[in-house]
């Protein structure tokens, strides 16, 4: 009984002491209960019914927001925030819940007052959105076992299989993504059943809100999940469309309970993560009940500590409360500033809906830019349609609907009439925003770009400014080359007639000096048309067949009188075997190439000028040929070699200067090198001499072509006596390329010494201009000694009237070319030809000649057509003439002519317009060959002549031998007789 009553005793102590520290905790701890006590509302005598009962609709599946519980009935966050709004307000409330779809009938069919949901464009335009309550976080969630890294945003879910719950935020937000990214989707009835089927291997992600996810992993108690958030939403409560006004209470009552702590305190029981209920069994409840025990004599002992600790934590709260507000305020002011900034923007930023056909925002600068309110555009649909410009109105609005129609983003830029009547030009750049496969709604920017249009127009103007005045240049270089040339033509024309008529010395070098004089007139004026045609871009190529070798021969044979007439050797010399069958502008090279020849031969007073060609780079598609022009001249200054390719720049531009010159000859030729694709250079030393040399690269067509010889030359042994050091070592060079064995000698003396008993050459080279006896002389010593008979070939550099009458001899000019040279070997050479060669003959008649053609000269100057007229009679033409161009096209018309030269520029009918009325005459008057005959030569002078109907194009002051040309390739049995004669 004692120990009985002693347990009770014990017993009886401890529950009163259970009781007095439940109690103290009890005083000390903050209420864990939401609900606070509601004021009782006692109804006066007379006042008016209650209010009706305010419907709140939500899912039945979206825990921990809203669901139901164990029982049925209805629980979560906004369940309780709802009810305590009730409370606080005095409203009754009833809460059903529902699959979302018929919450969303009742809020728009008003059977449902109020309910909440996360903000989209979209869901803006069905519901009436009221005061915030939360953000959502839209997570991604995956078994932990995925192996590949999760998405981290919407765009990057192509190839995954998402669950997500139907009629949700989320499965809205994926309908609108564009289909190459939008996912394959598995619609689930709630958060839980979407992560359920990921869990079960029918999804590789659920998508979802973040406390949605997690509260449905615990339900289905799958711990091991990864997650990662993708969008960030506001959480709003919701009306029916057009009922916002009914809840203006909502917002300062939401306020309220945020200031008292009953949100916050929802918010810690609702939406705080916590730790699972653990298993109590008999034996730990046995043991925990010892630990009470000891835990309470302690807490008495630290019960004050306590009291400081619970403080802490309410002040924790509360600090918590205040700090979401504070991030709350923060977002609004950060929605405000984002306002700010689009109004400070200097162009007009606009919002317009499709559906309604209005504008939905536009900022202030509207107001500065144009004047007109911003009211206007919100309220007339068609305020912006009506500014445009009635130009630029049509196409803005079918481009606009056009692109739109397209969903296509796009720009526009036209002219808007402001208030105060002035246009503006706008660059409108609009974006196009799609849901649901639809556009729903346009956001755009508009620009000022007034002073970039006048800018613009400004330069077009000066464009159009500077084609005329290219223009007026160009006519005036026509003219002063019509001027110029016309009297040049007689002047040159003239000489040339006059050194073929017997004159006294004296009198033949008047004339050569006028001659020559006017040549370099010419030359003067050929580089100022040239240059001008460089600077205005319209220097024009050709793409024909390019023979390297022909083309440096034929400038050798031109020069080589020059050269000699300042007894200087001018030598060409071809090194290897360059390729025939190039595509290149022959006519340009050959004008750079006697660019580089005129100028070694005028700056060198003694010595020689050597030509060198070869190619390199050579493929079966395309080479490179390389042309050197060397002398023993004055050479260039490093300091001149700097600047010597600018335009008017000479090596020696002193007053004193011996050499004239414009300067501009190596300025057009780098500038036709560099088009052709090619480079152009000098190497000089001051005293010794210079080498000017230029590359082309060069197609090739018909692939590699076997390099051809005349006959076989190997072996052959030929003695070369010349005393001009560079023609011999050319030479040499030349025979040793072709296999033969080759000697060299200065005169006959040094031949004799060099000869031996055992190595007499087949072939003997004697230059006939040897100042010792001539070749002749020589050429009978050497065959006088020699053990066989010896073949002699003459070099000559003027021509001569005189035959070669020794056997086996022939005679080649210089500057020697390489053909020609080994042609005449192989012809010479060997026993068993029979002699050949150019040897020239007594004038003969031919019997049976052709008739003297007929020529009819159209020409309004007097001094031209005496030119025309004894160049033609001289060719054995028989000529008429005629002062203007209808004349000529009578004259064409009534007589019987083989070639008409038409003058362009005449009084009365110009050679164009008479060309194209020869043109219509009947067969056979309308298919005379017409010639152009003018002094117009610059850039598409060619062109229009042979455009208007002319075969050909003669540019004065015309050349005996460029007439003597045309004749030859529409007369030839004309030029041959005479050739003959």
């Amino acid at each position: 009984m004692t120990n009985q009553c002693w347990g009770l005793t014990v017993g009886g102590g401890l529950v009163s002491l259970l009781a007095s520290v439940t109690s103290a905790f009890a005083q000390a701890s903050p209420p864990t209960s939401p609900v606070r006590p509601a004021t009782t509302m006692t109804r006066a005598p007379g006042q008016a019914d209650p209010p009706r009962p305010l419907v709140y609709g939500g899912s039945d599946h979206f825990g921990p927001w809203e669901s139901l519980d164990d029982r049925g009935g209805p629980d979560g966050f906004n369940v309780a925030l709802v009810r305590a709004l009730g409370r606080h307000t005095g409203r009754p409330v009833v809460v059903t819940l529902t699959p979302w779809a018929r919450v969303v009938h009742g809020l728009e069919t008003g059977t449902v007052d109020l309910s909440a949901m996360g903000v989209s464009t979209a869901r803006r335009t069905r519901f009436d959105f009221l005061p915030i309550i939360w953000t959502l976080h839209q997570t991604l969630t995956a078994p932990a076992e995925r192996t590949w890294p999760l998405p981290d945003r919407l765009t990057s879910l192509s190839g995954e299989i998402v669950a997500v719950e139907r009629g949700s935020l989320m499965h809205e937000v994926l309908l609108d993504l564009p289909p190459p990214v939008r996912p394959a989707m598995v619609l689930a009835r709630s958060s839980s059943e979407a992560l359920r089927a990921v869990l079960e291997g029918q999804g590789t992600l659920a998508l979802g809100n973040a406390q949605a996810m997690r509260h449905a992993a615990g339900a289905l108690d799958a711990r091991r999940t990864a997650s990662r958030e993708v969008m960030v939403t506001g959480y709003h409560f919701v009306t029916g469309p057009g009922r916002a006004r009914e809840f203006a209470w909502l917002e300062p009552a939401l306020a309220e309970l945020k200031a008292n702590g009953t949100f916050a305190t929802l918010i810690e029981q609702y939406l705080t993560p916590r730790s699972a209920a653990p298993t109590w069994s008999v034996w730990a409840f046995v043991l925990t009940g010892g630990v009470l025990l000891t835990a309470v004599v302690v807490a008495l002992t630290w019960y004050r500590r306590v009291r400081r600790v619970v403080a802490a934590k309410v002040q924790a709260e509360a600090l918590s409360v205040r700090r979401r507000q504070e991030a709350e305020q923060a977002l609004h002011a950060t929605e405000r500033q984002m306002q700010q900034l689009v109004h400070s923007v200097k162009a007009i930023v606009w919002r317009h809906d499709l559906a309604a056909g209005q504008y939905t925002f536009v900022s202030q600068e509207a107001e500065q830019l144009l004047g007109y309110p911003a009211a206007h555009w919100l309220a007339d649909a068609g305020f912006v349609d009506g500014i445009i410009h009635a130009d630029d109105r049509a196409w803005v609005r079918s481009y606009s609907a056009r692109a739109t129609a397209e969903q296509r983003d796009h720009t526009m830029e036209y002219r808007v009439v402001t208030q105060d009547g002035r246009l503006v030009w706008l660059r409108d750049i609009v974006s196009v925003m799609v849901a649901e496969g639809a556009a729903r709604e346009l956001i755009g920017v508009m620009v000022d770009i007034s002073e970039y249009k006048a800018a613009e127009e400004a330069l077009e103007a000066a464009h159009a400014r500077a084609l005329a005045a290219t223009r007026a240049k160009s006519e005036f270089l026509a003219s002063m080359s019509h001027e110029i040339r016309t009297p040049m033509n007689a002047v040159i024309g003239i000489t040339d007639l006059l050194l073929d008529t017997p004159l006294t010395t004296e009198q033949r070098q008047f004339v050569e000096t006028v001659r020559s004089s006017g040549d370099v007139l010419l030359n003067v004026i050929n580089d100022i048309l040239d240059f001008s045609k460089v600077e205005s871009g319209k220097l024009e190529f050709e793409r024909i067949g390019l023979d390297p070798e022909r083309l440096a021969d034929e400038v050798a044979r031109l020069m080589g009188e020059r050269a000699t007439a300042r007894g200087l050797d001018l030598t060409c010399r071809i090194v290897g075997d360059i390729p025939g069958n190039l595509i290149g502008d022959p006519g340009r090279l050959r004008q750079v190439l006697l660019n580089l020849v005129g100028n070694a031969i005028k700056f060198t007073e003694r010595g020689d000028v050597a030509i060198r060609v070869s190619a390199s780079d050579i493929a079966s598609d395309h080479a490179t040929v390389r042309f050197e022009v060397s002398d023993t001249g004055i050479g260039i200054s490093p300091d001149a070699q700097a600047r010597l390719f600018e335009a008017f720049t000479q090596a020696d531009a002193s007053t004193t200067r011996r050499f004239g010159g414009t300067g501009l000859g190596l300025a057009i030729s780098r500038r036709i090198i560099e088009l052709l694709g090619g480079r152009i250079g000098v190497e000089s030393v001051p005293g010794e001499g210079t080498t000017f040399w230029f590359t082309v690269p060069c197609p090739r067509v018909g692939g590699v072509a076997a390099p051809l010889r005349p006959g076989t030359l190997g072996g052959m042994r030929v003695l070369v006596v010349d005393d001009s050091r560079a023609s011999r070592m050319m030479l040499e060079q030349t025979l040793l390329d072709a296999g033969m064995i080759v000697q060299t000698a200065r005169d006959a003396d040094d031949a004799m010494a060099v000869l031996r008993p055992d190595a007499w050459p087949h072939v003997a080279l004697i230059d006939e201009g040897l100042a010792d006896g001539g070749a002749t002389r020589q050429a009978e010593q050497l065959r006088a000694r020699a053990p066989h008979p010896v073949a002699v070939l003459l070099l000559s550099a003027r021509l001569s009237g005189t035959p070669v009458t020794m056997e086996r001899a022939a005679r080649v000019m210089k500057p020697v070319r390489r053909s020609e040279l080994l042609a005449a070997i192989d012809a010479i050479g060997r026993p068993v030809v029979a002699e050949v060669g150019p040897t020239p003959q007594a004038p003969v008649t031919p019997a049976g000649a052709p008739a003297a053609a007929r020529v009819l000269v159209a020409e309004d100057n007097p001094v031209n057509q005496k030119v025309a007229r004894l160049m033609l009679e001289k060719s054995g033409c028989r000529v008429d003439v005629v002062e203007h161009g209808a004349l000529a096209v009578e004259a064409v018309r009534t007589g019987a002519y083989d070639l008409v030269l038409m003058d362009c520029q005449m009084p009365v009918c110009d050679g164009f317009e008479a060309t194209r009325r020869i043109r219509a005459l009947a067969s056979p008057h309308g298919h005379i060959v017409i010639v152009a005959l003018t002094a117009n030569a610059l850039a598409g002078d060619r062109e229009r002549c042979l455009a208007s109907g002319m075969n050909d194009y003669l540019a004065k002051p015309v050349r005996r031998d460029a007439l003597a040309g045309i004749l030859e390739r529409y007369l030839p049995g004309v030029a041959s007789a005479h050739t003959a004669a």
